[in-house]
């Protein structure tokens, strides 16, 4: 029963109306002439679903999402039609530590599935970046560590194009792994005096 308490299942549809894209059209009146211009599309739909679950026991926190999106989407491109209905996803899974008192430890990693982008196709990327968190002075003094794209997959300039029979794309070279130290200081805090009353309880949620 734990376990189900615990888990979230998130449905969305969206239907959109004259949703512009880029795409190539053919010139009707000289041969061999292609534009590339933004066109409107009648109708397309997306369905997306978030799958979520949190657990924490004494020190450990831990929480887990797994997003998918299948588009629903026929676009014009160079005299034929070309439809965009497969799906697409992103999965992350996040841990937090409590080590001893004021010191945290950290893990993010996020992964992004292959899919298209109206015309281009994008490779997936990965991000993991685990850290460490110190605070002192009641929580004023503020120390952290971290290190970011620990598998080097975030690299997001990755993609192909096809055009006729020419193929194109990119191979980036992006190295975005670095290491990162970070102080931080708090020399006042400002404590809200504002009173919850029947009609303003969203303002002060806004406030802290």
């Amino acid at each position: 029963m734990t376990f189900w308490r615990r888990l979230s299942l998130e449905c969305t549809y969206a239907r959109y109306t004259d949703k512009i894209v880029q795409t190539n059209i053919l010139d009707k009146n000289i041969p061999n002439r292609v534009w590339d211009i933004p066109i409107n599309i009648n109708k397309s739909e997306l369905f997306s679903y978030l799958l979520s679950y949190f657990f924490s026991h004494k020190s450990w926190a831990m929480n887990c999402s797994a997003m998918m999106e299948i588009p629903q989407l026929t676009i014009p491109f160079l005299g034929q039609e070309i439809s965009r209905n497969k799906p697409s996803w992103v999965f992350s899974f996040n841990n937090e530590l409590t080590l001893s008192n004021g010191f945290y430890f950290y893990e993010n990693f996020t992964y992004n599935s292959a899919g298209y982008d109206i015309l281009m196709y994008n490779h997936p990327t990965n991000n993991l970046t685990v850290g460490l968190i110190a605070k002192f002075l009641k929580n004023k003094l503020i120390v952290g560590i971290d290190g970011t794209d620990l598998l080097h997959g975030s690299n997001w300039d990755n993609w192909d194009s096809n055009y006729l029979n020419i193929q194109s794309g990119c191979r980036g070279s992006y190295d975005m792994r670095g290491l990162q130290i970070s102080i931080t200081y708090k020399f006042n805090t400002i404590k809200s005096d504002a009173t919850v009353r029947k009609g303003n309880s969203d303002i002060k949620n806004r406030m802290y």
